[in-house]
């Protein structure tokens, strides 16, 4: 269903958005978390990277940094972390190329040798392809791809080793996926998501690694999942409602029925 600009969820995810930038901006100021990425001039994307990248397949881009790494994680890293940015550029251009660019991205993060190798990295990663995941103008063009993102990249928050060298990423990851995963129009293609986001995004807004660098962060997340555990029991219940008026006058319309053997009126005798 098409969520009008109306909706009070909507509203409510605007107004969490707000609060999440503001808190996001006093974090960066205030913690510092060393990434691999944070340089002042990384190096430009290999020309073969960048035509994998502007072709749409996300099994392509993955490929080709495959090949270009030559087994090396931590040069995986690297040039994942190149599509990822790359990536963010596309999303008002090429939304569907952008969101096989995070995908492809965030496949070699999740892999255990690279997160090994670089953790910080694979965070960086993990956190720039959620944030393009977490951009309407993707959902709205390749909604299956993001829920497929924000599983993969909430998994990579979660690693233990990811956690420890960037709490503060595995933090924005997991408010980024929990957007993304109580979003109706990702939920309506991939109703699995919320609960396997939640699992992961449990992990890392429990682990005191995070609470400590990002408090306010993971108070924000806790608040938006509860909130949404809220709504969905009280939209189940009307559900339930709804379910038990419709048996009762059904009930009514047999008994009131004049062909009913159950009708009072129709007993003889």
């Amino acid at each position: 269903m098409a969520v009008t600009p109306t909706d009070p969820d909507l509203t409510m995810n605007r107004n969490l958005t707000s609060r999440i930038v503001a808190v996001l901006a006093a974090s960066v100021l205030s913690l510092s978390s060393p990434l691999v990425f944070a340089q002042p001039a990384p190096a430009p994307i290999p020309p073969a990277l960048q035509a994998a990248l502007n072709s749409g397949n996300a099994a392509q881009i993955q490929q080709v940094i495959t090949t270009l790494s030559g087994g090396n994680p931590q040069l995986a890293a690297q040039l994942a972390g190149q599509v990822a940015s790359a990536a963010q550029n596309l999303i008002g251009t090429n939304p569907a190329a952008a969101a096989a660019g995070a995908s492809a991205a965030t496949s070699i993060a999740s892999q255990p040798a690279v997160i090994a190798a670089a953790p910080g990295a694979a965070a960086q990663i993990a956190a720039v392809s959620a944030a393009i995941a977490n951009s309407p103008t993707v959902i709205q063009a390749a909604p299956q791809v993001v829920a497929a993102i924000a599983v993969s990249t909430s998994a990579i928050a979660a690693q233990p080793g990811v956690m420890t060298a960037a709490p503060v990423m595995a933090a924005q990851i997991a408010i980024a996926t929990a957007a993304i995963s109580n979003n109706a129009a990702v939920v309506a293609v991939a109703p699995q998501v919320t609960q396997q986001v939640g699992v992961n995004i449990n992990v890392v807004t429990t682990n005191p690694v995070v609470i400590a660098a990002a408090p306010q962060v993971v108070q924000l997340v806790q608040q938006q999942i509860q909130g949404t555990s809220q709504n969905n029991q009280g939209q189940s219940s009307s559900n339930n409602n709804q379910q038990n008026n419709q048996n009762n006058n059904q009930n009514n319309n047999q008994n009131n029925n004049p062909g009913n053997p159950l009708n009072p009126a129709d007993r003889s005798g």
